[in-house]
């Protein structure tokens, strides 16, 4: 599965050009107090 993922990004990325940087991250399992900004003592989030 990485490796289809890297094949198919790395052929996107030679015809990106100018357009935009974007990077996307996908988290799973969170919960509300996982998050700084919700009062989690040691994570740190905007």
């Amino acid at each position: 599965m990485v490796l289809i993922l890297f094949f198919i990004t790395a052929g996107t990325l030679v015809q990106a050009g100018d357009r935009p940087n974007v990077v996307f991250i996908l988290s799973d399992d969170q919960g509300w107090g996982d998050y700084g900004f919700m009062g989690h003592p040691h994570v740190k989030t905007p």
